[in-house]
């Protein structure tokens, strides 16, 4: 048992959060081993933080964001290696706080040209989690903006319940921001790791004597249509043509779709829908289905919702006569031309 300064608990090892105690007792370390008076009071003003949550963080009742640390370890004057010693401690002690899967494993690198599977990529994809901090989910999907990293995919990624795409590996990378590396690094090791997996399946396949067949139908469902190699791909028909240029035109109008929210700041999607017009305005899962790609609005829907990003981008409200408004109507027919022309030039 430690006994420590004025308005401070006795810190002991019955606290169920080992870490987390172990960061509470090296910050008040620092404390005793400063200038400052003994109070807690005095130690919230110095580092410019509330009193009640400087007293939660050296009781070992809470693990702050990491700067609310640094200003405590600047009040008290901590040299590097303490603050080197006190931010592994704090990293240690929010991967506590998260879900058993949070945790990564030995396979673990932060050099993506080793990666070699999926199990080592997920490992890799958690240490870098654990290096940013072990943000929460949500907290990771608010920073990568709408749609882009849904919490709900990436806890079943990260649970090693799916593999996860090159978009999504980068996306998650950017948002992460630990390592300072190149995106393009980690993109190819999760497309080294999906022909990785693909090779070993066709391999197991050939050994059992399953025939050409089953290999040409496991190649399928792990590849999309046109990974396939020449000889295993179904031969295309006019229909499956026109499907499939019209999901390219969707696509791209909604990518540009979703850098006008991006760029709006991410708003959300309530505010968003309470201010279109309510004579054209979809529901709120409209709305999420239109964002998401899964649909494409009306031109009276796309109208009213780009009126009402242009507001929140300019702060002021646009007219449906604006230069820009026309732009979006201009495009939204283009695509629709673009869908009906690939089609029908295919039948």
């Amino acid at each position: 048992m430690i006994t420590m300064g004025r308005n401070r608990k006795q810190l002991t090892s019955s606290v169920d959060r080992p870490r987390r105690l172990a960061l509470a007792r090296e910050l008040c370390a620092c404390h005793d081993a400063s200038d400052l008076p003994p109070t807690l009071a005095e130690l919230a003003a110095a580092s410019g933080l509330h009193v009640a949550t400087v007293r939660r963080v050296l009781n070992a009742e809470a693990v702050p964001a990491w700067d609310a640390v640094a200003q405590i370890a600047d009040a008290t004057r901590a040299d590097a290696r303490t603050r080197h010693r006190l931010e592994n401690l704090w990293l240690d002690a929010r991967l506590e706080s998260r879900p058993a899967w949070y945790r990564p494993g030995r396979l673990a690198t932060r050099e993506p040209a080793t990666i070699g599977d999926y199990a080592q990529l997920r490992e890799s994809l958690l240490l870098m989690l654990r290096d940013a901090g072990s943000p929460s989910l949500r907290e990771l999907e608010a920073k990568a903006g709408f749609n882009l990293l849904p919490h709900s995919t990436l806890e079943r990624t990260l649970a090693g319940k799916r593999k996860p795409t090159p978009d999504e590996v980068a996306e998650f990378v950017k948002v992460c921001d630990t390592y300072g590396g190149d995106q393009k690094d980690w993109v190819a090791a999760v497309e080294r790791c999906s022909a990785g997996t693909r090779t070993e399946d066709i391999t197991r396949a050939r050994t059992v004597g399953a025939g050409i067949d089953a290999v040409a139908q496991l190649e399928r469902r792990r590849t999309t249509l046109y990974s396939i190699p020449r000889r295993f791909r179904p031969v295309p028909t006019a229909e499956t043509e026109g499907r499939r240029h019209r999901a390219q035109a969707q696509r791209e109008f909604t990518v540009k779709l979703r850098g006008l929210w991006a760029a709006c700041g991410n708003p959300l999607l309530q505010t968003v829908h309470i201010a279109m017009s309510p004579e054209h305005r979809p529901s709120l899962t409209g709305i999420s289905d239109i964002m998401s790609g899964r649909r494409l609005p009306s031109l009276e829907a796309l109208t009213s919702l780009v009126q009402v990003l242009l507001s929140i981008m300019d702060g002021r409200t646009i007219d449906q006569d604006d230069s820009r408004v026309d732009e979006w109507r201009n495009l939204w027919m283009r695509t629709i031309s673009d869908t009906t022309t690939l089609a029908s030039s295919v039948g």
